[in-house]
């Protein structure tokens, strides 16, 4: 998945489980974590969304990607991208 994909598939699964809709702010703070995780898939997203969609409570941006952090490190992957 390239770095713009996994922006887009953060907020199209997982936008639904925030307190409150991101600040303009807070969007520019998460998009360049999720850009720098190396080995997301969508299959990544759809897990945190079912245990989010479980666990039932509504949180902020932070949490969500500390979530798909914990799903890479799940798997396996560390997260970081191979530099040239």
């Amino acid at each position: 998945m390239r770095p713009e994909q996994a922006v887009v598939m953060f907020y199209a699964h997982l936008a639904r489980f925030q307190r409150a809709p991101l600040t303009t702010e807070q969007r520019a703070d998460v998009a360049p974590e999720l850009r720098r995780m190396a080995g997301l898939t969508p299959g990544d997203f759809a897990a945190v969304a079912r245990r989010m969609d479980m666990m039932g409570d509504a949180c902020d941006a932070a949490v969500l990607v500390e979530e798909v952090v914990a799903e890479l490190r799940a798997k396996g992957a560390d997260g970081r991208r191979v530099g040239f």
